[in-house]
């Protein structure tokens, strides 16, 4: 690996570590000013799911803070973050329930056939047999079919056989 990359990857480790929503301290508004944004949070993993970096520590961290600020995220944000684990192979518990929790309360439409696609592939991949989710996620994919990609329908299809669906 890059010197720089390990460099930076070992920065955003003392940030995701020390930040506090992880720490559970009370810093003083300038010192959360200057916290890495829990939109940022997605973009890092991401990255480390495309790279296959898997630092457990600092990847759990970030699930931590991401899953009590979930509401802050935007679908895209919170897909790519689902995505990350399940191509690491990661299941932070903590983490998955609130996403569940938001992906049932989105209003139709509200969440891209993209985004839909890849969370049902992630929740598969992670091994998540929530039929409740995977009926929303069958039903919306379904008012849309006509406009969905070949990639969509596959991830979404492979994502209902894994987990045995039938709507």
């Amino acid at each position: 690996k890059h010197p720089g990359f390990v460099e930076l990857l070992f920065e955003i480790e003392g940030h995701l570590l020390n930040h506090s929503a992880a720490t559970q301290m009370r810093y003083t508004k300038q010192a959360m000013v200057e916290e890495m944004p829990v939109q940022s949070m997605s973009i890092v993993a991401w990255s480390c799911a495309n790279l296959q970096v898997r630092r457990e520590p600092m990847l759990m961290a970030l699930a931590n803070i991401a899953s009590q600020n979930i509401n802050d995220f935007q679908p895209y944000e919170l897909s790519n973050l689902l995505w990350a684990y399940a191509k690491l192979s990661l299941q932070p518990s903590g983490l998955l329930m609130p996403i569940t929790k938001r992906l049932m309360e989105r209003k139709r439409g509200e969440i891209k056939v993209q985004c839909l696609s890849t969370m049902a592939w992630s929740f598969a991949t992670l091994g998540c047999h929530d039929s409740v989710v995977f009926a929303s996620l069958s039903h919306e994919l379904r008012s849309f079919a006509s406009g969905l990609k070949p990639l969509e329908i596959s991830n979404s299809l492979w994502a209902f056989a894994k987990n045995r669906f039938q709507d």
